[in-house]
């Protein structure tokens, strides 16, 4: 009888990311121009290193993707994911003024 060797534990980030767990049929990818237009429209344009209230544009492009990608994975399901909140969406990117909140507003509610 042969002698096995315990076989140590694959490391956590060994497990293969999934492209798209939920099935659906837009991905964070579908909104890349939709969140360019809506972070310019904000005022974070131009080179991804460029700074408006201490954030850079592709921070604030990055963060604007993925909440609008979340609507609308809400949309789609639900119970699976939370629907972005204009006021979560202003407080993390730092958005006080009137103007630019009425623009997160037609776009999240």
């Amino acid at each position: 009888m042969a002698i096995r060797k315990a076989q140590p534990p694959a490391p956590k980030h060994a497990k293969a990311i999934r492209r798209n767990p939920l099935n659906l049929a837009k991905t964070q990818a579908d909104f890349e121009q939709e969140a360019m237009d809506l972070s310019a429209s904000l005022g974070w344009e131009g080179p991804g290193e460029n700074v408006l209230d201490d954030i850079q544009v592709a921070d604030a492009y990055h963060f604007l993707r993925k909440s609008l990608h979340e609507k609308y994975v809400h949309g789609e399901l639900p119970d699976r994911c939370k629907a972005p909140t204009v006021d979560g969406i202003a407080k993390h990117l730092g958005i006080d003024d009137e103007e630019r909140l009425a623009i997160l507003r037609a776009k999240f509610e």
